[in-house]
């Protein structure tokens, strides 16, 4: 289950990674020197939710290892 859980959440990190990169491309800079702020809050915004997808698939991962390894100790292994 918790493996489950850290591959849809890196999906959604994924997903996050993509449409940061197309709103930048689809909203460009206006000119050299000068950003879009419009860009520049949905770059800070979708890295801050893949960062955060990032980290909860890093925590599953670990329930993971944990109850496996807790399984793998209550049999004796």
């Amino acid at each position: 289950m918790y493996r489950d859980q850290a591959a849809d959440f890196r999906k959604i990190a994924e997903q996050h990674r993509q449409m940061a990169e197309m709103y930048a491309k689809a909203h460009p800079d206006p000119k050299p020197g000068l950003k879009n702020p419009w860009n520049e809050m949905m770059q800070k915004h979708c890295k801050l939710l893949e960062k955060d997808a990032e980290k909860l698939a890093t925590d599953a991962d670990k329930a993971a290892d944990f109850h496996t390894f807790r399984a793998r100790e209550l049999q004796g292994k």
